[in-house]
């Protein structure tokens, strides 16, 4: 694991008198959860593809994986899905579009958008 106090005593003149054991941990836990959830948006450097309903969603399986369980099984385990190339898409029949979408978005980011009626569809995916 990369220690960000050490990478700036190495990086930067030590002569500079900054006290790095002073500043303590550095935490930007909203930013990752900004970039995860803008990386999803993008649709930059995606490697799977879900169909809801004709609507199609592209997501970062690796993301999907360390968040989730069910993604994780689906997409590395011994399931069908885990074995499909790049341009081949994955159908979700049960659910609707907004409800997906709304899912992924907390994956990506952790943030929940305060929908009662899509959390319902999306308790009911799970």
């Amino acid at each position: 694991m990369c220690d960000t106090r050490e990478f700036c005593r190495s990086s930067r003149d030590s002569t500079m008198g900054i006290n790095f054991d002073a500043l303590g941990d550095v935490e930007h836990f909203e930013h990752i959860s900004g970039d995860l959830l803008d990386l999803f948006k993008s649709r930059e450097h995606t490697d799977v593809t879900f169909v809801v309903n004709g609507v199609r969603f592209h997501a970062h399986k690796v993301i999907l994986a360390a968040r989730c369980t069910y993604f994780r099984i689906l997409l590395y385990g011994e399931m069908k899905e885990a074995y499909l190339g790049p341009e081949e898409e994955i159908p979700f029949l049960d659910t609707t579009p907004e409800a997906f979408e709304l899912l992924l978005e907390y994956i990506y980011s952790g943030l929940i958008r305060n929908d009662n009626t899509l959390w319902l569809k999306v308790w009911l995916l799970s």
